[in-house]
């Protein structure tokens, strides 16, 4: 119990600090709440992959795929890496994993993803006695000027490294596209492996949805007051003409009682019961539904529904799209 404190505290410190870093330089209010977003689903991506088939070092190479296949979509086709793979020890990997995103999204915003030409290019070289570098440079984007001030992503890309792991981070601002150096020290990493090929596969894009809006009613079934109320609102914002919402079984199945809506998502765990007679009344009415969980995988889904699509908490809008297709 004390451990899983000072975790439960560590994480909720580092969210403060987020919240915080993200408002100094915010220009609006929604573009803080994006920032915001987009690095809690950046560190909760990085904790799935620790946490799937136990808790293990685990590839930086999976973890830039994983990266820029949620972040970029098709565009992620446009990154390549080259060189050896390495694994990550978990003390060290939402560290490296932050500072992907980080990379990834200013590439995205000012770099060679802003356009459709640009490509970036990851080596990797690791040394069982020293560590890991990792070398990024963006080519045939947009030419690049070094910025007249660090913004907190900038911040996170030159100092996370060097500072909670004693590594070292240098940014090139080349006007061909901005170069990044980055050395993770030995004891972060293990399993150090020459990759068979010259360069990895060019990544494959997480597959998206072809959706852009949603239409109708929504049902929501959710315990928590606060996930409930963002949950509500993204529905709201991406087409949903009213949602309805529930925070047990009971209320769930009194609704459906005298409703039909379009679509539902349901958490899977409420409080001391769980949702799966809200799911047979939903497949009994054949109303598309899918699963909430703050569970990295299917495990703990009742088998009948595990080929149901799954949103692993925290999530967006274009996760509640893409299920809502799938669940179709």
């Amino acid at each position: 119990m004390a451990e899983l404190n000072h975790r439960v505290r560590n994480i909720l410190g580092l969210i403060v600090g987020l919240v915080r870093q993200c408002a100094d330089g915010a220009a609006d209010i929604a573009s803080f709440s994006e920032e915001v977003n987009t690095r809690v689903l950046a560190l909760a991506r990085a904790h799935d992959q620790l946490t799937s088939n136990g808790w293990g070092a685990r590839s930086i190479t999976r973890m830039i795929e994983v990266e820029a296949g949620a972040y970029l979509g098709v565009k992620a086709e446009r990154v390549h890496i080259t060189g050896d793979d390495a694994a990550i020890e978990p003390d060290a990997f939402a560290t490296v994993a932050l500072v992907v995103h980080e990379l990834i999204t200013n590439a995205a915003k000012y770099g060679a993803f802003r356009d459709s030409h640009g490509v970036v290019r990851i080596h990797l070289e690791c040394d069982d006695d020293y560590g890991l570098s990792l070398t990024w440079k963006e080519e045939g984007g947009k030419i690049v000027t070094e910025p007249t001030r660090r913004g907190f992503g900038s911040t996170i890309i030159e100092r996370a490294i060097p500072h909670e792991l004693g590594g070292s981070a240098e940014v090139f601002f080349e006007p061909d596209g901005l170069r990044a150096s980055l050395f993770i020290p030995r004891n972060y990493v293990t399993k150090c492996e020459q990759s068979e090929a010259s360069e990895v596969a060019a990544i494959k894009p997480v597959k998206g949805s072809t959706l852009e809006r949603l239409e109708g009613e929504v049902l929501l079934v959710e315990d928590n007051l606060l996930i409930a109320l963002e949950t509500e609102g993204m529905l709201l914002s991406i087409g949903a003409s009213d949602v309805q919402v529930c925070s047990n079984v009971s209320s769930a199945l009194d609704y459906l009682s005298s409703h039909r809506p379009t679509f539902a998502i349901l958490d899977y765990n409420l409080g001391k019961e769980q949702s799966v007679k809200v799911a047979e009344r939903l497949a009994a009415l054949q109303i598309p539904f899918i699963f909430a969980t703050g569970y990295g995988d299917s495990t703990m889904i009742d088998p009948k529904f595990r080929d149901r699509p799954i949103l692993t908490k925290p999530y967006s809008a274009v996760n509640v799209l893409s299920g809502f297709e799938r669940a179709s």
